[in-house]
């Protein structure tokens, strides 16, 4: 138990810290970072949600460690980068659970359910509608989005080193585009997901110092 006791502290530090890595890597795609800020905060906050949890589960709610690990774990299949260590969180946190033993499993499963289902939905929510950008930055220091019609795609890089200066247009050094910027609105529901997520699957949890005493009352009665 010490040592589950000592993984707790360490797993949720380690899961804010990558909730700040995913905020920190999303506002280097090549776009101007006020383009980006939406999507950064965004996916930072799903990211964070499983922390979160883990969080409020040892504030005398150990029933979300189990919302934080199945959370943790599928949120992981969408983060290549950074799967590996949602998953090794999320075993730690089911670890975590078995040294509680929840007294209420339905509710255990109900938190665990809600907080999985929105904490999923806050994350397709980023990705449901295609905002592509591209934009060009050129040798005298300026910046302008172009015209685009790209439909699929990834965040690529298109380095150009000699560009038609014809008609006083500026030299072209660098273009950069991304087919799916995320937007202030897609940002707000997901945020309002993860919200819900969280305050649904504490509601759920209830517990709290009282009940735990008073299951040890009723304990030390029996």
């Amino acid at each position: 138990m010490d040592l589950r006791r000592a993984a707790i502290p360490v797993s949720i530090a380690a899961g804010g810290f990558l909730a700040a890595v995913v905020f920190g890597l999303r506002l280097h795609d090549g776009l101007p970072w006020w383009m980006l800020l939406p999507g950064a905060i965004a996916l930072g906050g799903v990211v964070a949600l499983p922390p979160l949890l883990a969080f409020a589960a040892s504030r005398d709610r150990p029933c979300l460690y189990a919302a934080a690990a199945v959370t943790s774990i599928t949120l992981a299949f969408g983060l290549s980068l950074l799967g590996p260590a949602m998953v090794l969180l999320g075993v730690v946190w089911l670890w975590t659970l078995l040294g509680h033993r929840p007294r209420r499993p339905l509710r255990t499963i109900a938190a665990a359910l809600v907080a999985w289902t929105l904490g999923v939905a806050s994350f397709l929510a980023l990705f449901v509608h295609l905002d592509p950008r591209c934009v060009e930055y050129y040798a005298d220091g300026t910046m302008a989005m172009v015209p685009t019609d790209m439909t699929t795609g990834w965040v690529w890089e298109a380095p150009q080193t000699e560009t038609s200066t014809m008609g006083g247009s500026p030299q072209v050094v660098e273009a950069f585009c991304s087919s799916d910027v995320v937007t202030w609105v897609e940002a707000g529901v997901s945020s309002a997901l993860v919200a819900a997520a969280f305050g649904g699957a504490w509601l759920i949890a209830g517990g709290g110092r009282r009940s735990a005493r008073r299951a040890a009352l009723e304990d030390a009665s029996a």
